[in-house]
């Protein structure tokens, strides 16, 4: 389903959005203005009328980072660069629950579009859990001789708090000063993942500043190559998609 914003007046929009998701977005958002110093719009409230949710939130002004980009100084990029390593490090640094747990920041499903557009999955009680429910959507209705080939990710990963979709598009500057972000969007799948998962998500459908793109996270994270190897193979064996 293509989300849809609506502006409601000059302080406030709407986000059409899934029925499933709505609740954990907002969650998401509130659980991040509290804990972070990451622009995030403040949640005004949250409702579902079958078959869609609403979510009515701060409107902040900005413009898309990726449609910014090419405009932007060389000081401006290296001030927004700044920003985001402080965000992802502020997210990353979040205490984990006890026990720890794969799943929403409460504990609860976790939700990823390439994963399934139709469902939540989990909570997931360890890695391992989570790895074998992403290897089996990847072979789902393969033959055993095919099924065979697809890698695993490997186990042992730090678990951290992750945005998910963390990308230009889901990034606004400040019309008036690009060095600055303004808002940090799109937290419905976010939520407590392997520290890896932030990596490989980011990379996903980023456009045409993808090279650069890449930099900044690897810049902001650190590089799993293997991880995304893998997480690229699952994509093509279809279940990941």
């Amino acid at each position: 389903m293509a989300k849809q914003i609506q502006r409601i007046d000059s302080l406030t929009l709407m986000k059409r959005t899934h029925a499933r998701t709505v609740f954990r977005e907002a969650e998401a958002m509130n659980f991040v203005r509290a804990r972070t110093q990451i622009p995030v719009p403040a949640v005004l409230n949250a409702y579902v009328e079958d078959p869609f949710g609403y979510l009515v939130m701060e409107f902040v002004p900005g413009e898309q980072l990726d449609l910014a980009w090419p405009r932007m100084s060389d000081g401006q990029r290296k001030c927004v660069v700044a920003q985001l390593t402080d965000y992802l490090h502020q997210l990353r640094s979040l205490a984990p629950p006890d026990p720890p747990l794969i799943g929403s920041c409460s504990g609860g499903p976790c939700f990823d579009h390439r994963i399934s557009s139709m469902k939540t999955f989990g909570p997931f009680t360890s890695e391992e859990e989570f790895h074998d429910y992403l290897y089996a959507a990847a072979t789902y209705g393969l033959p055993p001789e095919i099924a065979r080939r697809v890698p695993r990710q490997r186990n042992g990963h730090k678990i951290v708090f992750t945005h998910a979709d963390f990308n230009p598009t889901q990034i606004l500057v400040d019309p008036c000063d690009p060095g600055r972000v303004a808002a940090v969007l799109d937290w419905e799948m976010a939520g407590w993942y392997p520290d890896y998962w932030e990596y490989v998500k980011a990379l996903i459908c980023v456009g045409p500043i993808g090279r650069m793109w890449r930099e900044v996270i690897k810049l902001a994270i650190c590089s799993y190559d293997e991880e995304e190897q893998i997480d690229r193979a699952l994509e093509d064996y279809q279940g990941v998609a």
